[in-house]
């Protein structure tokens, strides 16, 4: 189950261990300690699974959603306005993200990602998590 979802709806949600074998729950700053704290030069085009990553504070349970955009779109006018897009959300959208109870990406990955220049094939990553329900009703 998604976060934001869980928070926006009032869900009851538990702690878990982590990779690190200390317990944790499931917060905006352990979902961003897990991103930060993944090898995301290990995969190709950030494609990192980001489910258990080390870090006392980091949450186990932890995802990316990813946007790619190809190297020759077939328009070009359209991919170049959703690449403005994304580089004027990760430059402003931080506090909009947190307001709708998402996680925006670690500064240092943010910036990371954007320097995909035009020519390369562009990956985009955000930070989200999942929580594990306990009130099955």
């Amino acid at each position: 189950m998604e976060y934001a979802y869980a928070l926006q709806n009032k869900m009851t949600y538990t702690k878990m261990i982590n990779k690190d074998g200390k317990t944790v729950g499931p917060t905006s700053d352990a979902f961003q300690a897990a991103a930060a704290n993944a090898d995301w030069n290990s995969v190709p085009g950030y494609g990192v699974i980001l489910a258990n990553q080390p870090g006392a504070t980091s949450w186990p349970m932890t995802a990316a959603t990813f946007i790619l955009i190809p190297k020759q779109p077939q328009d070009p006018a359209a991919a170049t306005e959703a690449l403005k897009f994304f580089a004027w959300a990760y430059s402003k959208g931080a506090k909009m993200a947190e307001e709708l109870d998402y996680v925006p990406m670690p500064a240092r990955l943010s910036v990371k990602s954007r320097r995909c220049g035009p020519k390369r094939s562009r990956t985009v990553a955000a930070s989200r998590s999942t929580s594990p329900r306990t009130d099955y009703r």
